[in-house]
């Protein structure tokens, strides 16, 4: 591990690597990190316990390093999955702005640099710094520009429950605060981008730099891609939990900004929905019957019906014959 001399004065910036069996991408994203055009700032090589070499690569990777930043590697004593991985890194990060990365990821050259000076641009009010993203395959072939939301449209946690931005995680950079004052991640919130974006509306908005700086790649841990037809069922039910473990997050973070009555219009029908399409795969056997008995009780949220159908689908896939295509 290479340790400059410089460690005792305090960084204006943590950036986190975040992987875990990524051994054939964490080079480039390890380098990419290391290759940041700054000043000095703290690189951690968080590690969530991966059964593969990238490990051991980012320890190599530490060691031959011979730059300006200060560099460490650590990892989990077990795998704690995206959630609590997060939280664990975010709470050993020294700075107060911490700047985000996937094993999968690339990052830009002068992306933290964009990141400080949009933050004291900002004289330090910044909650959420986002950016664009270009969007890579498997083999980092360019796949296109991605716009992601403008953060600066979203001041504040009613605007938010209005309608949520598109953002991307992997282009995030953020104040410490927004675990401070919400706390950590609960258990099984995958999908840490929606919720972060809302505590950062909540606490008075971010930005997003209208440029690419990540290469975000499709098909890595993080995307969400088409399962198998066999595979359907747990698909379907697995992305469901995972919605719903954010829109209770979010419910919660909204209760502990005062603004709990933000959580009963659109994002109650969120976890209504979410419980309504778990409950009909859970049920095994269930009738046609007892599935149209379901999407009735839930007809008052918006777009339970079709959710549901397609969850019917899903469980049972002859019956398209009944509607002569694919829900």
């Amino acid at each position: 591990m290479h340790v400059p001399q410089h460690t005792n004065k305090p960084f204006s910036v943590t950036l986190l690597l975040l992987t875990y069996n990524q051994q054939d991408t964490v080079e480039a994203a390890a380098m990419c990190c290391l290759n940041q055009a700054c000043e000095p700032i703290e690189i951690v090589f968080s590690d969530d316990f991966s059964s593969d070499g990238t490990l051991a690569k980012l320890h190599s990777i530490a060691a031959q390093y011979k730059g300006p930043h200060h560099v460490r590697v650590r990892q989990n004593l077990h795998n704690l999955g995206i959630a609590d991985h997060y939280n664990q890194a975010v709470s050993e990060a020294s700075a107060e702005l911490i700047v985000v990365a996937a094993g999968d990821d690339l990052s830009a050259p002068n992306r933290v640099a964009r990141v400080l000076d949009a933050w004291r641009a900002s004289h330090g009010r910044l909650n959420l710094i986002a950016s664009y993203a270009t969007s890579i395959d498997l083999h980092g072939k360019d796949l296109g520009l991605i716009r992601t939301g403008h953060l600066e449209k979203w001041p504040d946690a009613q605007t938010w429950c209005k309608k949520r931005p598109y953002v991307i995680g992997a282009t995030f950079a953020f104040h410490k605060k927004l675990f401070t004052v919400f706390g950590p991640l609960a258990k099984g919130v995958d999908y840490e981008d929606q919720v972060l974006s809302l505590r950062a509306a909540t606490l008075g908005g971010g930005l997003t730099i209208p440029e690419p700086l990540v290469q975000y790649r499709q098909g890595g841990l993080s995307s969400r891609s088409v399962p198998n037809p066999d595979d359907l069922l747990a698909h379907a039910s697995n992305k469901y939990r995972r919605q719903l473990a954010v829109y209770k997050q979010i419910t919660i973070d909204l209760h502990t900004s005062g603004q709990s009555h933000l959580s009963t219009t659109k994002i109650a029908s969120y976890i209504e929905k979410s419980n309504a399409v778990l409950e009909l795969i859970n049920r095994t056997p269930i009738s046609i019957l007892g599935m149209l008995k379901i999407a009735i009780n839930y007809r008052k949220s918006p777009g339970i019906f079709w959710t549901l159908l397609r969850s019917i689908y899903i469980k049972y896939p002859r019956l398209t014959i009944l509607f002569g295509r694919k829900i």
